[in-house]
């Protein structure tokens, strides 16, 4: 991974179906940046994505996920 990225796990169990979800990183300085995902719950139940986000360098970022 390059440098100032993070990889995130999402999961998501019991939706059935394909789950669109959007994650937002706010850092402690900066703009806030939104990223789309979506996770194929029929496929497993929990089902899971690796999402990978750029992020500051030495700067914390908190993220929020929800589903679309």
């Amino acid at each position: 991974m390059k440098e100032g990225q993070a990889l995130n796990l999402l999961r998501a169990a019991n939706f059935g179906g394909v789950v669109p979800v959007s994650v937002l990183g706010t850092p402690a300085r900066g703009d806030p940046t939104e990223f789309q995902a979506e996770i194929d719950n029929p496929t497993s139940n929990p089902a899971e994505v690796e999402l990978s986000v750029e992020v500051s360098s030495n700067v914390q970022v908190t993220l929020k996920a929800w589903t679309r």
